[in-house]
């Protein structure tokens, strides 16, 4: 029965007209976002613009006590050269290679350990792509040679693609620490990747919170349930539409791909690992909304009475949005944000967004996914328990107390 109910809401939504209509609109337009991107990109690459310094390669600054990665920079790429300075001189060396070539895009530092690599940039608003990537071309090789021992060029690249992504820290000159500015790459990937959960988040809870009054209100609800029990009609409705909301932000995703690559950005930003969290924390994040959405939206009878459950929870909603959006990159190593982290109804919106600035680890990312994943089964129980004591009441709205205690 769970199937046939579950299959039966994909149907409705399938069939449904604007749904398809507003599908390929989006489609489209991230497509022709692509093709624009590749036009402006060649036009240009024809005008000249370089992706150099004045000596035709990028530059990194090694202090003496991280010297050990030089042979590394020097082999990994004949566009980037190492240079040795002085411990403590990264600003000074910086200041005097923009001094002699006015273009600052092309210039960067690297000290520290290859456990603790620190990364310098002059300006970070004026960094090109290629530099960035060549960077943590260089971070990540040179832990892996402290890993592995000494590394030739083949074993160097070989064990660069199989690495995982660590986080490395990026300073700017004259920058606060804020993230936004250190990092403005994974601040303009962090918002794209958060109004892709809140498009997902909000999508599914409009559609069930709709679909639940509505069966309500006409009294096909009373109907289904003499053949099937309240919570597995609940959690039918919530797979079948969470089935169709996270298939068409699959297509969103995929079409995003391609258009990256259409614009031939998509080796250079390197999102691959960024997109599969994004993935999984969408799908975890909306079947936790949702189990909360499809419970409450049982608790009124008529579709004017809608607004004083969606309004709560759409603001409610934008509580972990916000958090993610400045309280990571103002604090990415807070004890805040490593709680709220770890908790279901935020870790869908902070750890994404900590992923996108490198400032989470792989393995503490499974850990609060594992939480969240426990967390909705827990979810499910007791919003079964207030759909089921609510769905055949009608009249005025009922307190969550009296849902609970049903009777």
């Amino acid at each position: 029965m769970l199937g046939l109910v579950a299959k039966r809401e994909i149907h409705v939504l399938l069939r449904s007209r604007p749904m398809r209509i507003m599908t390929i609109i989006l489609v489209v337009i991230i497509l022709a976002a692509g093709f624009v991107a590749k036009y402006f990109l060649d036009k240009n690459d024809a005008e000249g613009g370089s992706l150099f310094s004045a000596n035709g390669v990028y530059v990194i600054g090694v202090e003496e006590s991280a010297a050990s990665v030089l042979p590394l920079i020097n082999a990994i790429d004949p566009n980037v050269s190492g240079v040795e300075i002085g411990d403590g001189q990264t600003k000074a060396w910086l200041e005097e290679q923009i001094a002699a070539d006015v273009d600052d895009a092309y210039y960067a530092t690297l000290s520290g350990t290859p456990e603790s690599p620190l990364v310098t940039y002059p300006n970070l608003d004026t960094i090109m792509n290629g530099m960035e990537s060549h960077i943590e071309t260089v971070v990540m090789i040179w832990r892996a040679d402290a890993v592995a021992g000494p590394l030739d060029a083949d074993a160097a690249s070989f064990i660069g693609e199989e690495l995982s992504p660590f986080a490395t820290k990026i300073l700017n000159i004259g920058s606060d620490g804020n993230l936004m500015m250190t990092n403005p790459k994974g601040y303009m990937v962090s918002i794209v990747v958060l109004m892709l959960l809140v498009l997902a988040v909000m999508a599914g809870l409009t559609t069930i919170t709709t679909g639940v009054v509505e069966e309500k209100t006409s009294r096909v609800v009373e109907i289904l349930l003499t053949t099937i029990k309240p919570k597995t009609l609940l959690l039918g409705k919530i797979l079948g539409i969470g089935t169709f909301i996270l298939g068409q932000f699959l297509v969103f995703i995929l079409t995003a791909i391609v258009a990256l690559n259409i614009a031939g950005v998509w080796t250079d930003l390197g999102l691959s690992s960024t997109i599969v969290w994004t993935v999984v924390w969408t799908v975890l994040g909306f079947f936790i909304f949702a189990m909360i959405a499809g419970a409450l939206a049982s608790t009124v009878s008529r579709q004017e009475d809608l607004g004083a459950i969606s309004t709560p929870m759409s603001f409610f909603a934008l509580v972990p949005l916000y958090l993610g959006m400045f309280l990571v990159p103002l604090q990415p190593d807070g004890i805040w944000t490593k709680i709220f982290s770890y908790v279901p109804f935020f870790s869908s919106f902070m750890m994404p967004v900590r992923s996108s600035y490198n400032a989470v680890s792989n393995g503490e990312q499974l850990v609060a996914a594992a939480i969240a994943l426990v967390s909705i089964p827990l979810l499910a129980i007791v919003a079964g328990k207030i759909y089921e004591n609510s769905i055949l009441r009608t009249g005025k709205r009922l307190s969550l107390k009296e849902a609970l205690r049903g009777g």
